[in-house]
């Protein structure tokens, strides 16, 4: 079972800090009411194996969005030839300015999800 405050979209509490359960419910609802997206079947590429790798590797993991920028713009500036990326969202332009001035010329491959749009957008899935 999901506790209603796991809805995105309705605060908890109002300024005063008395429970908002009217705005967390329709958010509940609002949420269960979208459609589900659809099962897409995996099939593994035929020229390229995905073998288990058996190194020690470094990994870098931030958290958007307080740490998430300057990694992201870094990383993005160091692209030299193609870039390969699937995201959940894309709607920040600062984000979308760098890719677009930095990967000209370069060959972008995204994959992009279709969520309901967040509160904090620039723009939507489709105008990026």
């Amino acid at each position: 079972m999901i506790g209603l405050g796991a809805f995105a979209g309705a605060a908890e509490t109002d300024a005063a800090g008395t429970r908002n359960t009217a705005a967390v419910a329709a958010a509940a609802v609002a949420t269960l009411r979208t459609p589900a997206k659809p099962q897409v079947a995996y099939a593994p590429p035929v020229d390229s194996p995905l073998d288990p790798i058996d190194e020690q590797v470094t990994i870098l993991c931030h958290a958007s969005p307080d740490a998430g920028w300057p990694i992201l713009k870094d990383f993005l500036t160091r692209t030299t030839a193609s870039l390969t990326v699937g995201m959940y969202d894309f709607t920040s332009a600062h984000v979308l300015d760098v890719v677009k001035s930095t990967l000209r010329g370069k060959k972008l491959d995204l994959v992009l999800d279709h969520p309901p749009p967040n509160k904090t957008k620039d723009q939507t899935d489709d105008e990026t």
